[in-house]
């Protein structure tokens, strides 16, 4: 699916798991003012259909994205603070003629960008990018060497591709007439303050591990499980 105005054009495959029918993007609010694509899944989407319904905004799709679009309508920018899952998406705002850009805490979407001279260039493959919109690469060598020398990169933000960028995990982009600004929603707390029992804290690991498997296994079409034989299998 794919949409366009004078200023912005999005467009997107989906692989769809959730509201096969009817859920297909672009996904637009109730007067088409606010346009949504979506990679990833919400897994605490049905308790958010509650929340935005008990402020007067009903669902049109059995999409779990689509309540990113009346979460931004009730909280703004801070919409991002009240989803649970794996995502990136891009919201336009036509009204203010600005694109809101995020990922998730943890970074399991990716979602790459550029600044090119018709614009900023924004997806969820590095190679869209580069095919059509970075004619000349240049290599960036730093961000080459640092797995090499650490493991692991060193700066996400940056690709093997100089002219490419990341949109780091707990991260959102807003792009508008001003450009590009970046805006921090989420850190991962380094310490933490715990008052309970060492039984206690395993009882609650347990809670929480076993409700977020049962968030993560809904879905409108059939669901495998692969066990790696590591600690996620293990667990």
């Amino acid at each position: 699916g794919y949409w366009h105005d004078e200023h912005c054009a999005m467009g997107q495959v989906r692989l769809s798991i959730i509201g096969l029918q009817n859920g297909k993007q672009p996904i637009y609010n109730h007067d088409k003012s606010l346009v949504l694509v979506c990679n990833g899944e919400i897994y605490n989407y049905r308790e958010l259909r509650k929340v935005v319904a008990a402020k007067g905004y009903e669902c049109a799709t059995d999409s779990d994205c689509e309540v990113i679009l009346y979460l931004y309508e009730i909280y703004g920018l801070d919409c991002v603070n009240h989803l649970r899952g794996m995502f990136a998406f891009c919201l336009y705002d036509t009204r203010k003629q600005q694109l809101v850009i995020a990922r998730d805490r943890i970074g399991e979407e990716r979602v790459y960008y550029a600044e090119v001279p018709c614009g900023v260039i924004v997806s969820s493959e590095l190679k869209a990018i580069l095919k059509e919109y970075v004619p000349n690469p240049q290599l960036n060598m730093q961000a080459l060497l640092e797995p090499m020398r650490f493991t692991g990169g060193v700066n996400q933000r940056n690709t093997f591709v100089e002219q490419i960028k990341r949109v780091l995990p707990g991260e959102m982009l807003v792009i508008n007439v001003q450009g590009v600004q970046r805006r921090r929603y989420w850190q991962r707390r380094r310490t933490y303050d715990y008052a309970g029992t060492l039984e206690h804290s395993k009882e609650r690991t347990l809670e929480l591990m076993q409700e977020a498997v049962d968030l993560e296994m809904q879905s409108d079409v059939p669901i495998a499980v692969m066990l790696s034989g590591g600690i996620d299998s293990s667990a």
